[in-house]
């Protein structure tokens, strides 16, 4: 995107310096969205460093000219203000201060085609611009206003300068803090109403039937009887299907979704015992004995419209899921589940179900269009990838190095190649050693970093990783100047054993 002249941007104060948005609320949908940009601190974050000790009260906002006055809209937005340790502050005439940190939500989303932009007006800097955003951007925006107060908010298109690539290169390095800093991270995956309908009913009814399956299977325990587990599903380092089971039998924060005003397997296990037969096949075995619905049921065509989004296909959004304190779906229309209750249903899925998954993504079935039988698979198999990720950092496990999490990416999508390295930065334990080395220099093309950050973590003592990454997979496509040895993912393909490479031919 090119930003408008003037620019509605000045120079960050310090190098641990974000921008929010501050989003005025509207009384209509159709109301022309007006953004505010305003500087806070990272290293002042009240929850890490205490001092100055904050206190939380609404503040008036002086935002946009109102149509065919001079008067400014004035609305209450909630802030964090202080008392200044000064021997001269008088509480009684001088005003509270801003805290220099001020809480705000983060938007992870797809940015989309910039081809066919909206706008924003965009003011910053003492300039009101009229910003060029996508669709869903701007889509994001009007689901996340409000109508009585405004909003702080971090969204990567506005909140960065995007012409300035030395910025770009410092606000990169600040991304793991960014999304772990905020308040919430709201993961913005737009549906049609039904589809939203459906997919919160049938996490609701996911959870339920995991519960009755799970009282059944302690008094099969306390009977004697024993339970087989259903299925032989692999155990990681975070084990997802042992997450499905806690002790207390208490779904924590199952769904939280708002009406008006507010592993997978590659082939189904057991499928024609799930649901019981006249042989006398016990379906309790299963989830599917316990009120899950039927693999016809309409939820779950929704299930696959929801998991064939391009969300779960972005490099970038598996380090804003990841280190997200807390993450919440937001489908648009009000309707919105916290990562707790998908991340749980597609668990019991896995770990209890006759069927599995691959049933219910219906990849192969003749009634279902290929394109999105094979686009729902893939965005659960990558959506694994997610949640593997998400709750390593919850454990508190220690990151992986860089060598491994590029080849963790490598099935993720990037519309710019070098973002298949720069978006696992914030993932990776090592990923500060190569901040100094991220360029978005329009010479910079994707052959050169590729190539310089392999030698980066040859020199680091990750060759043997850099050379057998180069030796997995095929070489599809060839680009001009890249040497054998330095590995690199192409388009995703979730078959085969990892990624395409390309090799210089001799």
């Amino acid at each position: 995107m090119c930003t408008p002249s003037p620019s509605p941007y000045s120079p960050l104060p310090s190098q641990t310096s974000i921008r929010i948005l501050i989003l005025e609320p509207s009384s209509s949908p159709d109301e022309e969205i007006t953004c505010h940009l305003a500087p806070i601190d990272l290293d002042a974050d009240h929850a890490l460093f205490p001092s100055p000790r904050p206190m939380e009260c609404p503040v008036e906002f002086y935002g946009s000219v109102l149509p065919g006055t001079r008067r400014r809209k004035v609305f209450q937005i909630s802030s964090d203000i202080y008392i200044p340790d000064d021997d001269d502050f008088d509480p009684l005439n001088d005003p509270l201060k801003l805290h220099p940190f001020q809480r705000y939500t983060a938007l992870s989303y797809v940015w989309g085609d910039p081809a066919d932009p909206c706008h924003v007006f965009l003011e910053g800097d003492g300039t009101t611009a009229r910003f060029p955003v996508t669709r869903n951007l701007h889509q994001a925006l009007r689901s996340l206003r409000r109508s009585g107060e405004g909003v702080r908010l971090w969204v990567d298109a506005l909140c960065i300068n995007q012409e300035d690539y030395e910025e770009k290169r410092v606000q990169i390095a600040l991304m793991r803090r960014l999304y772990r800093q905020a308040e919430e991270v709201v993961a913005f995956v737009p549906l049609a109403r039904e589809d939203s309908d459906n997919v919160a009913e049938l996490v609701q009814k996911i959870w339920e039937s995991r519960e009755l399956f799970l009282e059944a299977q302690a008094q099969r325990e306390e009977q004697g009887e024993g339970v087989e587990e259903a299925g032989d599903a692999e155990e990681s380092e975070v084990s997802l299907t042992s997450w499905a089971l806690p002790e207390a039998r208490e779904p924590v924060e199952r769904v939280v979704w708002e009406k008006e005003d507010v592993g997978t397997d590659s082939e189904a296990i057991g499928f024609k015992y799930a649901f019981g037969d006249a042989n006398g096949n016990d379906s309790t075995l299963y989830l599917e004995g316990y009120s899950l619905p039927s693999a016809e049921s309409p939820l779950w065509v929704s299930w696959r419209r929801f998991f064939s989004s391009p969300y779960f296909r972005r490099i970038w959004i598996l380090q804003e899921f990841a280190m997200a304190k807390k993450l919440t779906f937001d489908f648009g229309h009000r309707i919105m589940i916290t990562s707790k209750g998908i991340m749980g249903a597609c668990a019991a899925i896995k770990k209890f179900s006759g069927a599995k998954n691959a049933e219910y993504m219906r990849r192969d079935a003749d009634d279902v269009p290929l394109d999105e039988g094979r686009q729902a698979f893939t965005g659960l198999q990558l959506a694994w990838s997610m949640f593997a990720e998400r709750l390593s950092a919850e454990a508190g496990l220690p990151p992986k190095d860089l060598a491994t999490m590029l080849h963790t990416g490598r099935h993720f999508l990037a519309t710019d190649p070098r973002d298949k390295v720069y978006a696992v930065l914030g993932l990776a334990e090592d990923g500060g050693l190569f901040a100094e080395s991220v360029r978005y220099e329009p010479e910079e093309t994707h052959v050169m970093t590729f190539i310089r950050f392999a030698r980066l973590l040859v020199e680091q003592g990750h060759g043997f990783q850099v050379l057998l990454q180069a030796g997995i997979g095929g070489s599809q496509a060839r680009d001009e100047g890249l040497p054998s040895w330095v590995p690199v993912s192409s388009d995703p393909r979730m078959e085969g054993v990892g990624p395409d490479f390309v090799a210089k031919q001799s």
